[in-house]
């Protein structure tokens, strides 16, 4: 259930600006496009994808792996932070 006077919008960002206020997103969506201003506490976060042979050893991952039909662990997910840096959230 959403909270009173919010609104959600699912979309990819098209512009990032700063301000005094903070930074300033931009999406656009079919149909539109919203600004949402974002305080400068919030943390901003975007991810992109690699090819497997972009990561090196030593980098810190997290891992999401489920068994296969043999048992054996099959990785579903595998997220770093930039330049092998821990990922977000970690």
């Amino acid at each position: 259930m959403g909270q009173p006077n919010t609104t959600m919008t699912n979309a990819p960002v098209a512009e990032v600006t700063d301000n005094a206020d903070g930074r300033v997103i931009k999406v656009k969506f079919p149909g539109g496009e919203r600004q949402i201003l974002l305080p400068s506490t919030v943390r901003v976060i975007g991810q992109t994808a690699l090819d497997k042979a972009a990561f090196k050893p030593g980098w810190h991952v997290s891992v999401i792996a489920r068994p296969d039909a043999n048992g054996a662990l099959a990785v579903t997910n595998l997220k770093t932070g930039e330049n092998g840096a821990p990922p977000p959230g970690r």
